[in-house]
């Protein structure tokens, strides 16, 4: 008989460790997750990439490691479309591209052949607003300035939304702004207003000017508009782009080219992942971005955490994607033929 209890119990206990057991932490126990970062080393979108994978695995199951590495090119679809097409699709290799690219396929661009409906939102530790501003050396100070005169104005790219905005405001305020597009990112453009040889640039990111006290503190800029679908706490006087709308139909058209800015620095899976692997790492996410050692390492980097959950990002994502085809040709013809 007291065999019989014995062997009842190791039964029991074999059944019961079999209905703990975690497959989500049984595959990622001793692996790796590579973390590809689609914009170059030193930039924001990088910065919190690698802060987000130094954190992140205390809450995975498994506790894998998180290894960053850069797949620039393109303005991340480069990297975008090997997870979508070369990458393992297990759970192992995580995206972090940049915000724009659901915009990029709502408008048709050629170069994004995927779907990025069937990419995973993971979430993003920052919801951004982006800002167009002139360096006060120039007498630039607001948008009515800006409509008395031509004001040269920096931009990464001829179909780059710092071309992007300033040629809509241009279209629907009257302002005159050139744009002088061609620079390789925004540093070069910053060194560009310092020397004067441009009055603005088309965009940049809030939070980064944030982080150059010295600009804010000696008012050697004036923002002049603000992109994105809420204004920070310490940025209310400059207007919204969206608020410019003359119409309800451009006022659609401004809010989906606004929407990206929500989506921040996203960290994504490609498709084909595992349900419950996606589950899991969401909500390593999540623990992660309120993690006081975390927290306190991203104020030391000067980094102001504002996340978004990955269910949060797909759906402004799919929104984003599945824009009513006339908004989509409001906003369309608001660029123009800028690019072309």
């Amino acid at each position: 008989m007291r065999a019989r209890i014995l062997s009842i119990g190791l039964i029991s206990s074999l059944v019961a460790a079999d209905v703990q057991a975690d497959p989500v932490a049984d595959f990622y126990r001793g692996r790796q997750i590579e973390v590809l970062i689609g914009l170059t080393q030193g930039a924001a979108y990088d910065v919190d990439a690698r802060l987000l994978a130094r954190f992140m695995p205390k809450y995975i199951p498994g506790n894998p490691t998180m290894i960053p590495k850069q797949m620039t090119g393109a303005g991340s679809v480069r990297a975008t479309l090997y997870v979508a097409s070369a990458a393992p699709r297990d759970g192992t290799v995580i995206l972090a591209p940049h915000q724009g690219l659901p915009l990029q396929q709502a408008l048709k661009d050629p170069t994004l052949k995927t779907d990025m409906r069937e990419f995973h939102w993971i979430g993003t530790p920052v919801q951004e607003t982006n800002i167009l501003f002139a360096w006060a050396a120039s007498g630039i100070r607001t948008l009515e300035d800006a409509k008395k005169r031509d004001v040269t104005i920096g931009a990464s790219g001829a179909t780059s939304a710092s071309a992007q905005y300033p040629a809509i405001l241009n279209k629907i305020v009257g302002t005159r702004f050139k744009v002088i597009a061609g620079y390789q990112g925004g540093a070069e453009i910053d060194l560009a207003m310092e020397r004067r040889e441009v009055d603005s640039r088309g965009s940049a990111n809030w939070e980064a000017i944030r982080e150059r006290p010295g600009w804010l503190a000696e008012k050697k800029i004036n923002v002049l508009v603000q992109i994105g679908l809420s204004k920070p706490k310490d940025l209310q006087e400059p207007p919204m782009l969206t608020d410019l709308a003359r119409n309800a139909q451009e006022r659609a058209a401004l809010h989906l080219l606004s929407a990206p800015a929500a989506i921040g620095h996203p960290l994504l899976f490609g498709p084909g992942v595992p349900a419950e692997r996606v589950a899991a790492v969401r909500a390593a996410f999540d623990a992660t971005v309120k993690d006081p050692d975390f927290l306190r390492e991203a104020a030391r980097l000067n980094r102001e955490i504002s996340p978004a959950s990955g269910i949060e990002l797909q759906k402004l994502s799919d929104g984003i994607v599945n824009a009513d085809t006339k908004v989509i040709e409001a906003l369309n013809d608001l660029i123009g033929e800028l690019g072309k």
